[in-house]
């Protein structure tokens, strides 16, 4: 069996995105480590865009409700820099074109 890295697991989810924007930027905070379905709503309620989560430093994180040290770590270390053509910077490019 192969392995996989969380990277290739955001892609794949990426690949079955749902269609409306708002249910993808959801969907897609939940490949996240830690990150079901409420706190990729309160991320995004918190932060306001993707872009704005994937930037903050862990300690930002952390002041979001249900988000711990720990967990916000875990996160960071995940997403590290988006990287352009990645699973973000696309949805993020779609933000920015849709105003």
């Amino acid at each position: 069996e192969q392995v996989r890295g969380p990277q290739e697991r955001i892609l794949r989810r990426f690949d079955r995105k749902p269609k409306r924007l708002a249910s993808r930027r959801l969907f897609l905070l939940q490949g996240l480590p830690g990150v079901g379905p409420a706190l990729a709503h309160r991320l995004l309620c918190h932060f306001g865009s993707i872009e704005r989560i994937v930037t903050v430093d862990a300690a930002a994180l952390a002041e979001v409700r249900g988000i711990g040290a720990r967990k916000a770590a875990r996160i960071r270390e995940f997403v590290g820099s988006p990287s352009p053509g990645g699973p973000i910077h696309h949805l993020e490019q779609e933000d920015h074109a849709r105003g």
